[in-house]
């Protein structure tokens, strides 16, 4: 899928080779940094004249002036604007050079709860399944999907899936889990989707409860007697 990791190959090495494009950009790595929470990272995300943060590998990075003179164009910053670029950068085998020397000018600070190295995310962040339904991937939105009431934002990764992106792409923007366990994944499969959390969804439209197991639908018993239906015996008493 195109933009989905932040620099195509052929990029990069313009990017690295054109060090004067950077060296017209102040060097924020200098400055004072800041501690910044997963919630603040998410407000600068470039629309309506916001700044545009992404993070990679638990640092952050002020691209608001660099976005539109980016070698891909701004699209592939903007996809990942207020959120973890981490995936997409490692998609994209950014040289180290590029990495340490040029975008390190542009960081300002660092994540107050880092991810860890197995990925064990649980994002504060929480999304409503038509949050979810939105990032379909089409006219170039994000691809999101749900695995057992966890989101995540594949979108980097369409074009790495071994089984091809036609079978992501059917299932954008839906809760996966079935067709995801249908397929019987490996661990290593499951690992890479960990890496790509961004959230859980509300609490109030879960399906699963804390040990992964889905919950069972509540089925009000009905009153033979006036065709009343009533969760309980109890309500139906109170209603008379």
């Amino acid at each position: 899928m195109a933009g989905a990791a932040l620099e195509p190959g052929s990029h990069v090495k313009k990017l690295a080779k054109d060090a004067s494009d950077f060296a017209k950009f102040p060097d924020k790595s200098k400055l004072p940094q800041k501690m910044f929470s997963w919630q603040e990272v998410k407000q600068f995300d470039g629309e309506q004249g916001r700044p545009m943060y992404l993070v990679i590998d638990n640092n952050v990075y002020d691209f608001t002036d660099f976005a539109d003179v980016h070698p891909a164009g701004p699209g592939p910053l903007k996809q990942h604007a207020g959120g973890d670029a981490s995936a997409a950068m490692r998609a994209a085998r950014m040289p180290s050079a590029v990495m340490d020397v040029f975008i390190h000018r542009f960081k300002v600070g660092a994540v107050d709860k880092p991810r860890n190295a197995e990925f064990e995310i649980m994002a504060a962040t929480q999304y409503r399944l038509a949050d979810v339904q939105a990032r379909n991937g089409k006219l170039g939105a994000p691809i999101w999907i749900v695995y057992k009431d966890s989101v995540y934002d594949i979108t980097s990764y369409v074009d790495q899936h071994p089984g091809g992106d036609d079978a992501i792409k059917a299932e954008a923007g839906t809760d996966a889990t079935s067709a995801f366990q249908d397929v019987g994944h490996s661990d290593d499969a499951t690992t890479i989707l960990a890496k790509l959390k961004i959230g859980e969804i509300i609490e109030e439209e879960k399906k699963y409860d804390a040990n992964g197991k889905k919950k069972k639908k509540v089925v009000a018993a009905k009153d033979e007697g006036t065709g009343r239906s009533c969760l309980n015996t109890v309500t139906c008493g109170l209603l008379g």
